[in-house]
Order: C-alpha cells, then sequence, then structure tokens
C-alpha cells in the first residue's frame, strides 16, 4: 500500500493520496471488524484447533476462549494502526509512527 500512496502523492498531489488513504481505512476497518467479529464468535473452535491439549482440562480451555475474545480487538486496533503508520511515513511524518508500537505494548 505505501508503494502505491507514494506514487499517487508525489504524481497526483496531497488531496489524491489523502483520498485514497481514507479509502483504504475504510476498506480495512470493514475487514478486521469482520475479522474480529468472526474470531470472537469462533473462538472456542480456534482455541480446539490450536490448542487441542487444553480440551482435557477445562478450566484452562474456558479461560483461554476468553483470553482469545479479549485479544480479538487488538487485531482491529493494530491493523488500522499499521495502515496510518504507512500513511504517516508517506506524508513526511516518522516520530509518531515509530513510537507508536511502544504505546500499543504499553495498551496491552
Amino acid at each position: 500500500f505505501v508503494p502505491v500512496l507514494t506514487d499517487y502523492f508525489a504524481k497526483d498531489g496531497k488531496d489524491e493520496a489523502l483520498r485514497l488513504a481514507r479509502s483504504a481505512l475504510w476498506v480495512m476497518s470493514i475487514i478486521l471488524v469482520l475479522v474480529s467479529i468472526c474470531g470472537i464468535i469462533l473462538s472456542p473452535l480456534i482455541v480446539k484447533i490450536i490448542a487441542p491439549g487444553f480440551i482435557d482440562s477445562p478450566g484452562k480451555i474456558s479461560l483461554t476462549i476468553v483470553l482469545t475474545r479479549i485479544m480479538f480487538p487488538y487485531i482491529f486496533f493494530i491493523g488500522l494502526v499499521a495502515l496510518c503508520m504507512g500513511i504517516l511515513n508517506v506524508f513526511g511524518h516518522f516520530a509518531t509512527p515509530a513510537l507508536a508500537p511502544v504505546l500499543l505494548n504499553l495498551a496491552m
């Protein structure tokens, strides 16, 4: 996405690049919301596939399912942050994207 946005910025100007960035944010938001919702709903199945040994321990599997459901919205936020970091880099802002992972890890 960054090379395409850079090309738009260089050839068509800032306004066209911002329009492309907004469109990408909308599409990415919709996709990430759907992935997060599906992940939250399908957490029991995902946990059983990834950690089949937890099935024998009812407390362990239920805790893992709850924690998986808590962490799926993080995929939504980290995906949008990564896209925004690329957009900021294209527009010449480098400090904020460089510090964003620190804030995300502190929040998690």
